[in-house]
């Protein structure tokens, strides 16, 4: 796309009051998107590695599970934080605070047997419980996931 076209482009979204997205900035994106995957691995294994020079309480079973979740979430979302809790399950989490606001924060805890996740929608319980491992859980998960912190809901916050 040359810079007339892509101006051309940005103008008319502008105009139209929708989104457009460039191929090459899809492609940038999606690049830059699907490598936080890849440091989240790297950063479990280094948590798995420090639980064990430390001696703590780590769960493999969880940390399987948690290899598992990453890799099956969307990539357009931002990248969580991972921690071990002191009972050796992994913690993911996104947290998002709006400049003046209250934060919204989506925790998932993959333990031995389910997942236990809870949604603060701007410092307010929204939805929490536990799900067993199927699909159908991960589903919800992952919507919940995206609506509240996927990239576009992002963009759409900040305007």
């Amino acid at each position: 796309m040359t810079a007339i076209s892509h101006t051309a482009s940005n103008l008319s979204s502008r105009a139209s009051g929708k989104a457009v997205l460039s191929l090459d900035d899809y492609r940038q994106s999606h690049s830059i998107l699907v490598n936080w995957r890849r440091r989240k691995e790297d950063e479990l294994a280094a948590l798995e590695r420090s639980c064990m020079e430390d001696s703590c309480d780590f769960n493999e079973l969880s940390a399987l599970r948690a290899k598992g979740f990453i890799a099956a979430l969307p990539f357009d979302i931002e990248a969580p934080s991972l921690s071990v809790e002191e009972n050796g399950n992994v913690l993911v989490e996104w947290y998002r605070k709006p400049s003046g606001g209250k934060p919204t924060i989506f925790s998932v805890v993959l333990g031995k047997e389910n997942y236990i996740f809870s949604l603060f929608l701007e410092g307010v319980a929204d939805v929490h419980g536990a799900l067993s491992y199927t699909d159908g859980s991960l589903e919800m998960i992952r919507d919940k996931i995206k609506k509240h912190f996927g990239i576009v809901s992002y963009a759409r916050s900040k305007a």
